[in-house]
């Protein structure tokens, strides 16, 4: 099992917008997980997706709900976290979708 966890915490003038587009995305992205836990706490909001395989966990990271999520923490965030596996993902862009997945490191 891999864990997928971004962590995000919306400015607070746009905390509204962002939780709006979690509940947009959020029965998509089920699609694509094994389980998704999604909570809301400390002024922001944790996602956990928990998917199968490194292909599940590719396509996760190159879905239309992923790109939608990645715009939103952009735009709408003062602050993001990711981390796969317990590996924080240093992504300078915020950019999920530019996630490089080293798949020899993850362990299924």
């Amino acid at each position: 099992m891999i864990n997928l966890e971004i962590s995000a915490w919306p400015k607070s003038f746009k905390y509204l917008e962002f939780s709006q587009t979690l509940e947009h995305i959020k029965a998509d992205l089920k699609k694509y997980c094994t389980r998704l836990t999604i909570v809301e706490k400390e002024s922001g909001f944790f996602i956990t997706a928990y998917v199968k395989s490194n292909e599940q966990l590719s396509t996760i990271i190159n879905s239309k709900e992923i790109s939608i999520l990645s715009g939103a923490i952009r735009m709408l965030c003062k602050k993001s976290k990711t981390i796969i596996n317990g590996t924080a993902i240093k992504n300078r862009t915020d950019d999920l979708t530019k996630i490089k997945l080293d798949y020899k490191s993850l362990k299924e």
